[in-house]
């Protein structure tokens, strides 16, 4: 195989891998666009994380979330975070917490950790759902 033949072969695989990450990621837009497909859970948290850059919280739960979700790993990102950071979310979970969130279930993926767009802690509304969906969806169209 010649070295022209093996770029034509590199480029044609780098331009359709590149098409189906811009198919994959506006399967997604249309998923979240619809807010019918946000439900609102309940689950007991087992895991509490940041990322490095400390814009992301990372919450893990027990398998007893009601209603159950594909997965039990969540992420409040963006503004969500932000205002949550300001309300003193870290004091006021966790390991054991329970607490009521709303989040779009699908799954995209191994290792995918879905978004949560509002939460309750003990019965204190710390994020409603329509501030935190349209701040989840201005984050997503800056990332995605």
């Amino acid at each position: 195989m010649t070295g022209k033949l093996k770029k034509v072969l590199i480029l044609i695989l780098l331009v359709n891998i590149f098409n189906m990450c811009a198919c994959y990621s506006s399967k997604m837009k249309d998923y979240y666009s619809d807010k019918n497909n946000f439900i609102e859970t309940t689950g007991t948290i087992t895991h509490i994380a940041n990322n490095e850059k400390e814009d992301a919280l990372y919450l893990g739960f027990s398998k007893d979330l009601e209603p159950s979700c594909e997965a039990t790993d969540f992420k409040i990102v963006g503004k969500n975070h932000t205002i949550l950071k300001q309300k003193d979310i870290y004091a006021k979970i966790e390991k054991g917490t329970k607490i009521e969130f709303v989040t779009a279930p699908k799954c995209w993926g191994d290792g995918y950790v879905m978004p949560i767009v509002a939460i309750t802690v003990d019965g204190e509304e710390l994020l409603a759902f329509e501030e935190g969906y349209a701040n989840f969806m201005t984050w997503f169209e800056e990332t995605h």
